[in-house]
């Protein structure tokens, strides 16, 4: 399959946000050409030596919050070290894309990072819509939206650095938020100057939803509309959380220590990702996952490198080593790009309480609550979520 390289539009430096609000300079979905306005981008910065402090703190705290995990993990391999080390061998396992007719392309999207992505269609003159997935999925839990869109739009869904067949790049630094957002950038960039549309729906889920939050402030004048599942507003996640919050993204200090988060998230032929999915307390209602779709996933994850890259997403968020200060400025201001927030009733990773002051940062906002959907919204309530998307985009 051919690399299809992206012609980066010329960049002039570093972006200077505005303070007050980001957007367009002609109403979203008008046109005026993807080049109207520069993109903001982001250079890394060293921490310091306060950083270094509040890295080596986070670090302690991690080890600390890890012993019972450990523990446990270690009690499971004496009892049973044939079965904490069993996998079945995907390797060779052929599943058919989950929709036919689907087009698969790789985009350089940084010096030696090529991203994958999926598409529905390619020069059909059809609006785009770029869909972005989250921890620890692929391109395709997108599955059923790009077969009920794929007749309005060029439906393209993208595997992120470090997951399913895009490049792996090593080293925590190596998924700072700066790559992340400038990878969707080139992908964005590739889209429009390919098909000479002027902007793009972009959509995500979780890890994907949070870098799209990120994307449309970075770049507003690239996008038409804004969809958001189960993801907060990234500037408001630190002033809105509560205790209960706080206790639920616990587990994040697990991910921040070598291999230990890896042989929690593999042993057992990768038992813990299924209980996530599919029959812990937070998981997918009952019949709404197919045995093919574990195993697709299964599949995905179970690829040499993707372990270790999907656990640096968070290794390397909200480090103090090289922290995102100025990303956080550009967050502070007014998004004028139409947002949709979807979000889960029954979403126990996040509380409700992460909404608060929202619409006080998104000038043409709407939130809905799916009362009977889990974190896992695109499996639990395709149909729904497919609804409300549409109804938004045609409003």
């Amino acid at each position: 399959m051919l690399v299809q390289r992206p012609i980066r539009q010329q960049r002039d430096g570093y972006g200077q946000p505005d303070a007050e609000a980001v957007g367009p300079e002609l109403p979203a979905g008008k046109g005026g050409g993807h080049t109207a306005q520069a993109s903001t981008h982001f250079a890394m910065e060293w921490g310091g030596v306060l950083g270094c402090l509040q890295w080596a703190a986070w670090q302690v705290l991690a080890v600390l919050v890890s012993l019972p995990l450990a523990m446990s993990l270690l009690v499971q391999f004496i009892i049973s070290p044939r079965k904490v080390l069993h996998h079945k061998d995907r390797s060779n396992l052929l599943l058919p894309d989950p929709l036919p007719g689907l087009l698969h392309q790789w985009i350089e999207a940084q010096p030696g990072v090529k991203l994958h992505i999926a598409r529905t269609s390619r020069g059909s003159g059809k609006p785009l819509m770029l869909l972005v997935h989250g921890f620890p999925e692929a391109w395709f839990t997108w599955a059923k939206q790009m077969a009920d869109f794929r007749d309005q739009y060029e439906v393209v869904a993208v595997d992120m650095r470090g997951y399913g067949e895009s490049s792996k790049p090593k080293g925590w630094l190596s998924y700072h938020q700066y790559h992340l957002a400038d990878d969707l950038l080139a992908v964005t960039e590739h889209l429009l100057q390919e098909s000479g549309q002027k902007q793009v729906v972009l959509a995500g889920h979780d890890w994907g939803g949070h870098m799209c939050w990120c994307l449309a402030y970075m770049a507003p004048h690239l996008f038409s509309h804004l969809i958001t599942l189960c993801v907060p507003h990234p500037g408001l996640y630190h002033k809105n959380r509560d205790l209960t919050q706080r206790i639920r993204h616990s587990y994040v200090l697990a991910f921040q220590l070598p291999w230990l988060g890896e042989a929690a998230l593999c042993v057992n032929d990768y038992a813990l990702l299924e209980s996530v999915l599919v029959n812990g307390p937070g998981g997918c209602n009952p019949g709404t996952v197919s045995q093919e779709y574990i195993e697709r996933y299964k599949q995905a994850f179970g690829r040499p490198g993707v372990p270790t890259a999907a656990l640096n997403y968070y290794r390397a968020v909200n480090n103090a080593l090289f922290p995102t200060e100025k990303l956080h400025r550009l967050l502070a201001g007014k998004l004028l790009v139409p947002t949709l927030m979807l979000w889960g009733g029954r979403d126990i990773n996040l509380s409700q309480v992460l909404l608060r002051d929202t619409d006080k940062h998104v000038d043409r906002l709407r939130v809905e609550v799916l009362p009977d959907s889990s974190h896992w919204m695109l499996q639990d309530c395709p149909a729904e979520v497919n609804r409300l998307m549409r109804d938004f985009l045609q409003a």
